[in-house]
Order: C-alpha cells, then structure tokens, then sequence
C-alpha cells in the first residue's frame, strides 16, 4: 500500500465521523419536534449544532488530507484532540452514567492520539504533504 493510500483511507476514517455528524444535525431538524417533547438532558438546538460544527470541522480535515494540504496533518491532530475533549465534556456533564465504559474509552483516546501522534511526525509523512505545496498550479 502507498502512503498516498493510507492518506486515503485516513480521510475515508473521518468522513464517517462528517457523515455521522451531519446525519445527527439533519436527523436532529426532521424531528425536532418530537424531541422537544422528550425529557432530555440537553435541547435539541445543542444536537443539532454540535452535529454540525463537528460534521463541517471533520468535512475540513477530510479535504485537507485528500487534497494533501500542508496544514492537514495539523489540523487532522487538532481536530481529533479537540472532538476527544468534546466528547469526555459531554459525558461528564450530560450522560446519565458517565463513568461507564471510561477505560476503554480512555484507552482507545491516548492510542488514537498517540498514533496519529507519531504517524504525523514522521519524515515520510511531513514530505508527503510538504511536497504539494512546492507543486505550481496549472
């Protein structure tokens, strides 16, 4: 496999997490009605933003990584920190039981940073994306 394709396959990994977002964003609008009526822990004006902001954010890092934009392995590990940290706010303020499933939770953060972490830095990597910037347009 080329480091192109892995590149690929990475933007692939977050535009599942765009296309989750934004199906919680139009999904949130098609019944928001029905979910007012619910005794929810949060209003559906914050599932519908955050699955927008989110969705837009991870439609920027996508782009990045399949245009091969220097700033996209930045930006790939900025957006991932940060949707982690969303993600450990929110169960701490809203879940019912925030403490259920924190170790593999835990787990599969730091080895997700940590990869990408490393992966990021790498020569290979930081040339990959380097070498677009030098390419003139046509």
């Amino acid at each position: 496999m080329t480091l192109k394709t892995i590149i690929r396959v990475t933007a692939l990994l977050y535009l599942l997490v765009a296309g989750f977002s934004l199906v919680r964003f139009a999904r949130t609008l098609a019944q928001w009605s029905f979910l007012d009526t619910l005794p929810l822990s949060v209003p559906p004006l914050y599932l519908a933003l955050t699955g927008l902001v989110w969705g837009l954010a991870a439609l920027g890092v996508v782009y990045g990584l399949w245009m091969q934009k220097g700033w996209a392995p930045r930006y790939a590990l900025g957006f991932t920190t940060a949707y982690f940290a969303y993600i450990w706010l929110d169960r701490a303020i809203f879940a019912a039981n925030p403490l259920s499933n924190v170790w593999f939770l835990a787990g599969t953060h730091v080895f997700i940073l940590l990869f990408l972490w490393i992966a990021y830095r790498d020569r290979r990597i930081q040339t990959f994306f380097s070498e677009r910037a030098h390419i003139p347009p046509q």
